[in-house]
């Protein structure tokens, strides 16, 4: 399989790339580049020091994280190099460890001998083991997919049935916390009839739809959860090989929180942020109009400024389809005192932590009280009391809640507050800390 041929581990994280057709040049990466992005994500704790920002910032966010795996699943399923990604960017995606882990998934898969067994490391990531889970079902053998405890513990929650519907068959080796996957002969054709707790595995199924001209049906509802997400794997497949990568509307959101939090910040720029993305998640520019934030275009590339205030009385939102945006905009309403009601949330129970547990746990100690919690529901009515002077934020290995904390507790002046295991955010973003620290006025 030609995706060996791309290139070396250490070209990979060396290579530059903006939009198609730009020319790559392979470079040795700077070791102060290499410092700062060990520093201070690879300490076991991260003292959030004072910061103060200027009026105006510039923030170079990573590539979109779905884009990016997509394009990578299509590339092997379709038998094409990832070298043919490299013009429209999609190395620079790689810093992000989930993609580290299905770019080496993949590889791992097509060094396969024949029919032999196969065994992939998926690591922490979602995305890479439900992707190949289906992707596993068209390999010439069976596959083991060996991924982290809570990782396998998330998988088990998930209906697997559609791999016997389609011909395979499946077997867990839980002290291994490996999921083994036998494909059948030869996948049929078929209307799966599974309950579908992610789109994900609908995602791969479309794109091995594509690749293997097999013609797999399932009933999902517009309606459903994470159904934005499906429309985006269309929109990839529709615009195949031209369908450029893209700055992640995800991680944009945790400076959207910034700005509608911190009165010091006026404007924050993104450039190379499409503002016409069919990202799921460039529904953070329309929610967050509610806290008075405005977007639009510019030269430099999406512009963020804040117009106004929340003069809402309460907050009602539903982010069935925007499940990552939880975090920051909770953590905006209660930062601004705004009452209010998320509905849509029963699958954040899992996600790398169950992201409401999380959320209160992590911002009780601050005082805030008066929450309210239904099996799809998330509700606060306002109420504060006096914090702690100290606060330890445990992210319990998810990325979201890192990064969300870290943007709360940067504007808590009178609490010091610590991130736990800071090192969770190079899932997705792992120059976030770095960014951030960048404001400190403790040096």
């Amino acid at each position: 399989m030609p995706l060996r041929e791309c290139c070396t581990k250490d070209e990979m994280l060396g290579a530059e790339g903006e939009g198609a057709g730009s020319v790559l040049t392979y470079v040795t990466e700077p070791e102060s580049r290499k410092q700062r992005r060990r520093s201070p994500s690879c300490n076991s704790l991260l003292q959030l020091p004072p910061l103060t920002f200027p009026h105006q910032l510039t923030i170079e966010l990573p590539y979109s994280k779905s884009v990016a795996a997509r394009q990578i699943l299509r590339h092997y399923l379709k038998h094409q190099s990832l070298s043919d990604l490299i013009g429209s960017g999609v190395i620079g995606a790689f810093f992000c460890d989930d993609l580290k882990v299905l770019y080496h998934a993949v590889e791992q898969l097509a060094q396969r001998q024949g029919s032999s067994s196969c065994k992939v490391e998926c690591g922490e990531s979602g995305t890479a083991i439900r992707f190949l889970i289906i992707a596993s079902l068209f390999e010439p053998g069976d596959t083991q997919l060996v991924g982290s405890p809570r990782l396998i513990e998330r998988i088990k929650r998930d209906d697997l049935q559609f791999i016997t519907q389609l011909g395979g068959d499946y077997q867990w080796l839980s002290e291994e916390s490996t999921l083994i996957i036998f494909p059948p002969k030869e996948v049929p054709d078929t209307t799966l009839t599974n309950r579908w707790s992610s789109s994900q595995y609908l995602s791969a199924i479309e794109l091995c739809n594509e690749a293997y001209g097999t013609k797999i049906a399932y009933h999902f509802s517009p309606d459903s959860p994470s159904y934005s997400y499906l429309q985006l794997t269309q929109s990839v497949i529709s615009k195949g090989d031209k369908y450029p990568l893209e700055r992640d509307w995800s991680a944009a959101s945790f400076w959207y929180q910034l700005l509608a939090t911190n009165p010091q910040v006026e404007q924050i720029v993104f450039p190379r942020l499409n503002l016409d993305s069919v990202q799921p998640d460039r529904a953070v520019a329309d929610l967050y109009r509610s806290f008075g934030i405005e977007t639009k275009e510019s030269n430099e590339g999406v512009q963020i400024t804040r117009v106004g205030e929340c003069t809402a009385q309460r907050i009602v939102m539903d982010l069935s389809q925007n499940l990552d945006l939880f975090l920051p905009i909770a953590l905006t309403a209660v930062a601004l005192d705004c009452p209010f009601e998320i509905t849509g949330i029963h699958l954040l129970r899992n996600k790398e932590s169950d992201r409401i547990a999380s959320l209160i746990e992590n911002i009780q100690p601050y005082g805030v009280t008066g929450i309210e919690l239904t099996e799809d529901s998330i509700a606060w009515s306002g109420t504060r009391t006096p914090g702690a002077k100290e606060v330890s934020i445990h992210p319990h290995n998810d990325h979201r809640v890192a990064m969300a904390f870290g943007i709360w507790g940067s504007n808590q002046s009178e609490i010091q507050t610590t991130i736990l295991t800071p090192d969770v955010v190079h899932k997705s973003y792992p120059s976030f800390f770095d960014d951030l620290l960048r404001y400190r006025n403790d040096l």
